[in-house]
């Protein structure tokens, strides 16, 4: 038996007033009505209008995604979005409900995206202050998506928990009196800065630069080692410039890590330049943290200083702060040219290699003489 034009609209008002005792005896007598239902005009389903209302009931969910499980993965045409997306939308504390659906999903299904922004599933319930758990559940359920960008900002979901907490005054406040020096015990930052560092260690748990013997250990310990590089997996997903800065204020010893590659998050910084003009204000606060890591050399055998001048770093932009930290490295030759870092400035010629190599030979001229005798040698 088929529903009526009136007889369909009044079981979505109901849906809508949350009158779930009604609602769920009527999907059990009549399945038919959830199996192959489409919603003409903006193309959702009974599953959808389900999950978009927080109060709806899990065995509700259960019943109308077991009866149709192609359900879980269709997008509506608003805005392409999934009944996951709805959920994370709107029950942000529910990560039962969140299973529900995963366990009906193939783990590519989560990197289905909406429409608007390119979107996850995850980048809704980060951007919609979901609950750790339900974080939780749905890296579970497929990491990568970890890795998944929208399609127009290219932002991790990481970049949607920042945006969320930066949306409200005191979580402006908050971040702004860490980066100041202060300390914040707050219970609202807190849960924030958990989701932060979960999906750090967990993206970095990802990456080929993971070392393997910290994949081998049981999980609690894994999680305590992973800990240590929640700095490297903030800067694996591209985490904004202030955030960056807030992980280093509450945690500096972050900074001193490095990873199977023998990076220090010095090394990445200047590998990978993420904020260009802005970098120089990231190396402070590395090299106060750990001032060290410019002595360090990676499994290339590469000190900062190195990597920088071959990035062609301005001297202003960073690399000053480097080369100042301890004058001492502008004496250390060049693992590959056996140059000393004015000499691999000045090799690179053009207008940043004449200014760094005259900035390197102010901070040390001495070593001009002990450059000829190395060649007369």
């Amino acid at each position: 038996m088929t529903t009526t034009q009136e007889e369909q609209q009044s079981i979505e008002a109901l849906i809508e007033a949350g009158e779930w005792d009604t609602v769920t005896t009527f999907f059990q007598s009549n399945p038919e009505e959830i199996r192959g239902k489409i919603n003409p005009s903006d193309g959702s389903t009974t599953l959808h209008a389900i999950c978009f209302i927080s109060s709806s009931p899990d065995s509700l969910i259960e019943l109308v995604v077991d009866t149709w499980p192609e359900a879980v993965t269709i997008q509506e045409n608003r805005f392409g979005a999934t009944p996951l997306h709805l959920l994370c939308w709107s029950s942000q504390r529910s990560r039962r409900k969140v299973e529900i659906l995963l366990e009906r999903m193939q783990p590519k299904d989560l990197l289905i995206r909406n429409r608007i922004m390119g979107s996850t599933a995850l980048h809704s319930a980060c951007g919609n202050n979901a609950e750790l758990p339900v974080l939780q559940a749905i890296v579970k359920k497929y990491p990568p998506v970890l890795l998944a960008k929208t399609f127009d900002q290219h932002n991790t979901a990481l970049n949607a928990v920042w945006s969320s907490h930066l949306q409200t005054i005191p979580g402006h406040m908050q971040i702004a009196r860490i980066l100041k020096g202060d300390t914040v015990e707050e219970q609202h930052f807190d849960r924030f800065w958990k989701k932060c560092t979960f999906l750090a260690m967990q993206s970095f748990k990802l990456s080929s630069a993971c070392p393997k013997e910290l994949l081998d250990n049981n999980d609690d310990t894994q999680d305590s080692a992973l800990y240590n590089y929640v700095l490297h997996g903030l800067l694996d997903l591209k985490g904004p410039l202030n955030m960056i800065k807030t992980a280093i204020k509450i945690n500096p010893d972050w900074a001193r890590h490095a990873d199977a590659d023998g990076n220090y998050p010095l090394h990445l910084i200047v590998q990978r330049r993420p904020f260009r003009v802005k970098d120089v204000e990231l190396i402070r606060e590395l090299l106060q943290a750990y001032p060290e890591a410019v002595e360090k050399r990676n499994s290339d055998d590469d000190l900062p200083i190195q990597i920088a001048i071959r990035e062609r770093m301005v001297w202003e932009e960073g690399l000053g702060e480097i080369a100042n930290a301890n004058t001492e490295i502008l004496g250390i030759l060049d693992n590959r040219t056996k140059l000393y870092p004015f000499l691999l400035a000045a090799s690179l010629g053009g207008r940043v290699a004449v200014n760094t190599t005259y900035q390197l030979l102010l901070a040390k001229p001495h070593l001009i003489k002990e450059a000829v005798e190395n060649v007369q040698e």
